[in-house]
């Protein structure tokens, strides 16, 4: 019969493997929304902000930070996941604050996004890190 120590062992590990995999599938899924984020000043790319236990409320109006591959959210959520726990599992959240995002995902700007590309991008994430 096991006793209260190995629950608490079981419960440790399986919280560190869940964590390690947390982390995996948000490097992942941000990559993936980013790199399918179309592209026109680079504005919806920087604006993916990953936080943890709260989403962010900002919108990056930085400029500088605007560009062809995202690399400002990609390096932010490279930051946000290497901070994030492994005794605990808070959620992971990814978000864009643009008040086009919504529309940009829904097909609005036809010439350069692909209806339900945050959908897609996420499945794809889920699909490679199985």
């Amino acid at each position: 019969m096991a006793n209260y120590a190995d629950g608490l062992s079981i419960r440790v590990e399986l919280t560190e493997f869940a964590s390690d995999e947390i982390r995996k599938l948000g490097m992942l899924a941000d990559q993936a929304i980013v790199a399918a984020t179309p592209f026109k000043d680079g504005q919806a790319k920087a604006n993916w902000l990953m936080s943890i236990n709260e989403p962010e409320t900002r919108i990056n109006e930085n400029t500088s930070t605007f560009n062809a591959s995202g690399s400002y959210s990609i390096d932010l959520a490279r930051t946000v996941t290497e901070s994030y726990p492994s005794d605990s599992l808070p959620v992971l959240w990814i978000v864009n604050n643009l008040p086009y995002i919504g529309r940009l995902n829904d097909g609005w700007s036809q010439q350069q996004s692909t209806p339900k590309f945050v959908e897609t991008a996420i499945a794809q994430a889920v699909s490679y890190g199985r």
